[in-house]
């Protein structure tokens, strides 16, 4: 429970401010490199301090849990991607399905690869252990993913009207599983498959799209 400073008490200066969030800044920036390198159950307070180049105590003073640090990071990566969607979308509101459709698994791959250790604390640590911070997380994520269908759906007009925006849903839900499963956790099916970053991009495009073209008849 936050409770509200007491009147008597004085604001922290601007400058310390401006240092606090640099600190904090310094913090995240490490934490989402070091969860490039390993898992997040194996990430240590005691690293991430030493990686920011902070005290053990200066990092308890802003993060003082890994499962605050999942969410200060879930809240940092979604600030920074807030606004990508719209602006992508306004960049190619003139494109036809197609376009759409490369423009958006061209997104997701450089969505995973940017967010590589994020996602994989995410599937492997935050719903293991469910708790609210990961109810909002599904919230947000299921937002953005339905208003990234809809920006499909706007070209798809060859699909009935009731069915068109479940079925770009599921598209663009195919296409994030094997774009994941191939660019944050490698080749996991044991087949030795090997793409290229343009050959997967091409080939989720391609299986978006069949998909699509399939739901018309």
């Amino acid at each position: 429970m936050v409770t509200s400073p007491k009147a008597t008490q004085p604001r922290p200066h601007a400058t310390c401010q401006d240092r606090s969030r640099r600190t904090l800044e310094r913090i995240l920036v490490a934490a989402e490199a070091l969860l490039q390198e390993r898992n997040f159950d194996e990430l240590t307070m005691v690293d991430l301090a030493k990686r920011a180049g902070c005290a053990v105590g200066t990092l308890y003073a802003r993060i003082p849990s890994k499962d605050s640090l999942l969410t200060c990071l879930y809240e940092r990566g979604q600030e920074l991607a807030r606004d990508v969607p719209a602006a992508v979308f306004e960049q190619h509101r003139n494109a036809a399905l197609e376009e759409r459709a490369q423009v958006v698994c061209r997104m997701i791959i450089q969505r995973c690869e940017a967010n590589r250790g994020i996602i994989r604390a995410t599937t492997e640590h935050l719903f293991r252990h469910p708790h609210e911070d990961a109810h909002g997380f599904r919230r947000q994520v299921t937002a953005t993913m339905k208003s990234i269908a809809a920006f499909l759906a706007e070209k798809a007009d060859r699909i009935p009207r009731a069915e068109r925006q479940k079925a770009c849903e599921f598209a663009l839900l195919a296409a994030f599983e094997v774009a994941q499963g191939r660019v944050v956790y490698g080749d996991r099916s044991g087949w030795r498959l090997r793409y290229s970053r343009k050959e997967l991009e091409q080939r989720i495009t391609l299986l978006m799209l069949s998909y699509l073209q399939a739901c018309t008849s």
